[in-house]
């Protein structure tokens, strides 16, 4: 395995605050219209991006974290 890089960790971080915003955030600021099913499906593709955002920057910063030291 290589050596885990400052940039490494750097894009895990970011990728994992791009996720929080998209995933958590974002679906707040949707506008709530009754029974509009637009609305349910914004949200609901802006949690499974935000979701697989997460998963993809977790395991980055796994790979980052488990990289061998030199």
């Amino acid at each position: 395995m290589e050596k885990a890089s400052r940039q490494d960790w750097r894009s895990a971080i970011a990728l994992l605050a791009v996720a929080c915003l998209v995933g958590l955030v974002a679906p707040h600021y949707v506008p709530e219209t009754p029974g509009s099913p637009g609305t349910i499906v914004a949200i609901l593709v802006l949690w499974f991006l935000g979701g697989s955002l997460g998963m993809v920057g977790i395991a980055m910063a796994a790979k980052a974290l488990f990289a061998k030291r030199r």
